[in-house]
């Protein structure tokens, strides 16, 4: 079966956009938006989706940077 690009980034917005979701208890307490983190951690809530969305951003770029960081010092290690 032949898949148009669309359908690709489509599946590829879904995955991503799966880690910001919205929630309130039963009485409207604790309402807001959330971002789940691997491991089952979710972090929230924030007053919007695009504050939740920039947090999101901005963890990824760290953990990107530390895992630079730490290949780049396995890479010194082993020169």
């Amino acid at each position: 079966m032949n898949r148009r690009s669309d359908d690709i980034e489509e599946e590829n917005t879904y995955f991503r956009s799966d880690r910001i979701f919205y929630h309130a208890e039963m009485d409207g307490s604790m309402a807001g938006w959330y971002i789940s983190m691997r491991g089952g951690n979710d972090y929230g809530p924030f007053p919007d989706k695009h504050v939740a969305n920039t947090i999101l951003e901005s963890v990824i770029k760290r953990l990107d940077k530390r895992k630079e960081n730490y290949e780049g010092e396995e890479r010194r290690k082993m020169a």
